[in-house]
């Protein structure tokens, strides 16, 4: 009961802390990303009747290019304060949540010594927490459907695992590959045969949902582009690219022995202290989505900014660091019975020691100019369409359209928000487009006026049909 108590104010310390942060973080204007913009832009046209779209994506609905119905229980939330605030405190909340369920589960499978640093390990996997203080992300919803549905299985109650299914698949489609292949490795075991039976047609019939709502009726057929650009080594599609890692499983190899996914396994599996995971066959759970990442270009960003398409391997990890452990007898002398004790509190401990690396990196994220960008975006009306560098619009989202300005070209917005590369305080990676001479006179002569400049920043306004230069 003491650990038990102790593990609640942790979790509720956690969640204070971490909505804390984000709203550090969002007065600072530290995000760089127009995630954060776009998911508020999909919630804000979708609670005003424009259904769940942003221009960001094209227009398109945004279950063609996620099928995340999840998004439509965060309208009422938004809808309610306006604000991404509310979003994140829930986001932080159910993560916290999260951490107990796994407290209860590691006090059940190993002792009540364990479950407080290993709850702690969970809780500080730098793939969770970036989540619940950084962009919101709808796989950041995943965590704690992800968490029951392992601790349920781990438990065989069918029922629990199931309902746990269905809320994991909402979030986004990709999940159902984790159900495919829980569903695989249950099978082989009498005792959750049924169970595994269930989740292999639970993840299936999802994949042709996803396949016959959000990509034949809602995106015309056509895959979300971010496919092609992400895996155009291996082709436009998810089939096409499994035929090609088929057929050349060499190439599959040399790419996934390039520096960028080395150094992504390392620091995915420093908390779960390498090979600790390996011993269960809960890991394999982990493959299919581990390997979208890591079968993405190098070049891509998918290591540098895309954390977010780790959340479910890491949680899938420390339950299969967990189930590793049970097999080391406690009764035993000598190894088993020291990896068993220690391995928790060594998990929590390179945790612990990872934190000032992203949480430095985080700091230097948080924007000095923020003040100064706040007087520029006032001149900008509420109900305007607007195209900008991507952290500017994750604070003009709530209107009926933004866009991202990520190339020299004249947008199709009302405003148009640049900055001088000298502002640039962040040493990144960007598809941000800076303000130029040669970019000014385009706009100019493409039916702009300069309405504002100040600070190095340059705000720009469509002139009304017919009117003067």
């Amino acid at each position: 009961m003491r650990s038990g108590a102790t593990a609640g104010w942790v979790c509720a310390l956690y969640l204070a802390v971490t909505f804390a942060w984000y709203v550090a973080w969002r007065h600072f204007l530290a995000e760089r990303s127009a995630d954060e913009g776009m998911f508020e832009n999909i919630l804000w046209n979708g609670v005003h009747g424009s259904g769940l779209r942003s221009w960001i994506e094209g227009g398109v609905p945004h279950l063609a290019v996620h099928f995340s119905p999840i998004l439509y229980l965060l309208l009422p939330f938004y809808a309610l304060t306006g604000s991404m605030h509310v979003v994140h405190l829930a986001v932080s909340a159910l993560t916290a949540a999260a951490g107990l369920v796994f407290h209860r589960h590691v006090r059940h499978s190993l002792d009540e010594r364990s479950a407080l640093p290993a709850m702690v390990a969970f809780l500080m996997l730098p793939t969770i927490i970036l989540q619940t203080f950084m962009e919101f992300h709808e796989q950041s919803l995943a965590i704690l459907p992800l968490t029951l549905l392992l601790v349920a299985w781990s438990e065989r109650r069918g029922l629990v695992v199931l309902v746990s299914a269905l809320a994991l698949l909402s979030v986004r489609e990709d999940n159902a590959l984790l159900l495919l292949a829980l569903g695989v490795i249950s099978v082989p075991d009498a005792g959750r045969r049924r169970m595994g039976v269930a989740l292999l047609l639970l993840g299936a019939s999802w994949l042709v949902a996803w396949r016959a709502i959000a990509i034949q009726s809602l995106g015309a057929g056509e895959f979300p582009g971010v496919f092609a650009n992400t895996y155009s080594r291996w082709g436009e599609s998810p089939g096409e690219a499994m035929r090609s890692v088929v057929t050349r499983p060499m190439d599959a190899m040399s790419h996934l022995m390039a520096p960028a996914p080395l150094k992504y396994l390392v620091l995915l599996l420093a908390p779960v202290l390498g090979l600790l995971p390996f011993g269960s066959c809960i890991v394999l759970v982990a493959l299919p989505q581990l390997m979208l990442v890591l079968l993405a270009d190098h070049d891509a960003r998918q290591f540098q900014i895309r954390m977010h398409y780790s959340v479910a391997p890491a949680v899938i990890l420390m339950f299969a660091a967990v189930s590793t452990l049970q097999k080391f007898d406690p009764a035993r002398p000598a190894l088993a019975m020291s990896i068993r004790r220690w391995a928790p509190p060594a998990m929590m401990a390179v945790t612990l020691l990872l934190a000032p690396g992203w949480a430095l990196r985080a700091a230097g994220r948080l924007n000095p100019y923020a003040s100064q960008i706040r007087e520029v975006l006032r001149a900008v009306p509420d109900t305007a369409s607007v195209s900008a560098p991507g952290y500017l619009l994750n604070h003009l989202a709530a209107r009926p359209r933004i866009a991202l300005q990520w190339e020299v070209r004249v947008p199709n917005t009302e405003y148009v928000v640049l900055e001088d590369s000298s502002r640039f305080f962040f040493k990144g990676t960007t598809v941000d487009v800076f303000y130029s001479s040669q970019f000014d006179s385009l706009l100019t002569s493409g039916g702009y006026d300069k309405v504002l400049d100040r600070h190095g920043w340059h705000v720009y306004r469509r002139r009304a049909p017919g009117g003067g230069r």
